[in-house]
């Protein structure tokens, strides 16, 4: 009542009336327990919404059907889309708890007991989902990857043609220069940093018999279908975990990446991504199993990375580096207990960042191109300043929330904004970080730490398209395929509440892509 009141004080009655009603409510739902029967009503609600809006974005629109209710279904449509802008606005702040996850560990233990305190009230139970068919869900997310890249070129979707990606007409541009000199991939697209994709580009179009336009405008199929490989060689690899991985796979085409690579053409970070994702795997198996064919194969696909995007390789190198201070307090904990394994995994990971940093400096030196070194140097250098200099840092603070609206809601069209994806990557990443089901997955939960840990620390000081390319670098679909498996495998929730979600999930995320690539043209 006292919360009412002051509204009406400070407001107006309309509002006051509002915020009664919903306490009133709120107490109602908490005193007779009714959590979990609102929210398994909500969710069906919603799903419903999803259902029509997708089969507009997926059937009707792609085919050109006429129906006597299309206006009514555009119209739910359109209610759609606006009431997920609203909730997009959370997709910043949720991402920023993300980061922060591995700082915030006593706060979100007290928060995990009390959602299972709430779950224990409601005394719903029921027995736990399980993905058996990974090859199938491999298969699946393959071909929804390739559904989603030709997507906005469907003739219903794009009619006349219209070229998309920010970044395609460069790619084309500087193309066309190596076709003439092929040495010009160590000099072109900003100072020869990514000599790796426009060679590929240029013998694409030469093998193929292609046009440099048409190979540019066809390369997102490969690159995106190669993410998706990727993800779910990352997570089988580091963790052994097979459902986990294909479900990774699943959500990476319905995540964020996709339709960021399709809106800019960021083709040579989305395949640098891909590229250390694998590579990452492959040393985590290393470290696990000491498996040199392992580490052989995880050191070329960082070695192709660095000479594809030199900064998501800077991201993940020194992610990477800094791997060994967890590996080295569990050496002090542990005493001679374990010393030889920690000191042969320290030696693993040492032996893999060093031709990275010497092909690296030796770019620098003799191409004079960009490196990881030069591009480390820079951050190392704004942080210092950023701490040092009162003035910078208040501006820096000042600046941090517009910076973050700029990257979530206007750069590549606000195509990250999913908050539904981002409140799954949330569950999972403390599921990854302080609940890691086996002793594979230890080490690849300190290299989600060290990445993440990393992130936070660059975000802030970097301006705001940085900031959308190092949210980009974050595995963000890894994680939400783990918060979904931790909803499918829980057993304190109601068989229906969970059906619900494990429906609504994947149909609001298909439905969310689908209309993010359809408002390109």
């Amino acid at each position: 009542m006292t919360v009412t009141v002051a509204t009406y004080y400070f407001n107006d009655f309309k509002i006051a009336l509002t915020v009664l009603s919903f306490l009133s409510a709120s107490i109602t739902i908490l005193k007779f327990n009714l959590i979990g029967i609102c929210t398994f009503l909500a969710i069906v609600f919603w799903s419903l919404i999803e259902v029509l809006a997708l089969s507009y974005w997926l059937i009707i629109k792609p085919l050109n059907i006429s129906l006597t209710i299309e206006n009514q279904i555009l119209g739910l449509v359109n209610f759609e889309h606006k009431l997920t802008t609203v909730i997009s606005l959370f997709s910043s702040p949720l991402t920023i708890i993300i980061m922060l996850t591995p700082l915030l560990k006593p706060l979100i233990k007290y928060y995990v007991k009390i959602v299972e305190h709430i779950c224990e009230r409601e005394e719903w139970r029921c027995e736990s989902w399980n993905i058996t068919k990974h090859k199938t869900i491999l298969a699946i997310s393959v071909i929804t990857t390739i559904f989603c890249t030709l997507y906005p070129y469907l003739p219903s979707i794009n009619p006349y043609n219209v070229s998309i990606g920010v970044d395609a007409r460069y790619y084309v541009i500087e193309v066309e220069k190596v076709s003439k000199d092929i040495s010009y991939i160590f000099k072109g697209y900003i100072y020869g940093s990514r000599p790796l994709i426009l060679l590929l580009i240029y013998y694409i179009s030469k093998i193929s018999n292609m046009t440099i336009t048409d190979t540019v405008k066809y390369m997102p199929l490969i690159i995106n279908i190669l993410l998706t490989l990727a993800t779910y060689i990352m997570v089988v690899k580091a963790s052994g975990n097979r459902e986990w991985a294909a479900t990774s796979s699943l959500f990476t085409p319905i995540g964020i990446i996709l339709s960021a690579n399709m809106y800019a053409y960021i083709l040579a970070n989305t395949m640098a991504i891909a590229l250390l994702q694998i590579s990452i795997g492959y040393l985590i198996e290393a470290l696990n199993k000491r498996r040199i064919t392992s580490f052989i194969t995880s050191t070329v696909f960082a070695i192709t990375a660095l000479l594809t995007h030199p900064w998501v390789f800077t991201q993940y190198y020194i992610s990477t580096t800094l791997m060994i201070i967890p590996i080295t307090i569990t050496l002090i904990r542990t005493g001679k207990t374990n010393i030889k394994q920690n000191f042969i995994q320290i030696a693993i990971i040492l032996a893999y960042l060093t031709p990275n940093l010497i092909l690296s400096i030796f770019k620098r030196t003799a191409l004079s191109s960009l490196d990881l070194t030069l591009l480390a140097t820079q951050i190392l250098n704004q942080l210092i300043k950023t701490i040092t200099n009162p003035i910078l840092t208040i501006q820096t603070a000042i600046n941090f929330w517009r910076d973050s609206i700029m990257a979530f809601s206007i750069y590549y069209g606000g195509c990250i904004s999913n908050t539904y994806l981002m409140l799954l990557a949330l569950i999972g990443a403390i599921q990854i970080i302080f609940q890691p089901e086996n002793c594979m997955e230890t080490r690849l939960r300190d290299f989600i730490t060290c990445l993440l840990t990393a992130t936070l620390i660059a975000y802030p000081i970097v301006y705001d398209h940085a900031k959308l390319r190092l949210i980009l670098g974050i595995p963000v679909s890894i994680f939400a395929a783990k918060g979904y498996l931790k909803i499918t495998k829980t057993k304190k929730l109601n068989g229906k509440l969970k059906t619900s979600i494990i429906i609504s999930t994947p149909i609001t995320l298909i439905n969310y892509t689908l209309r993010t690539l359809a408002n390109l043209i």
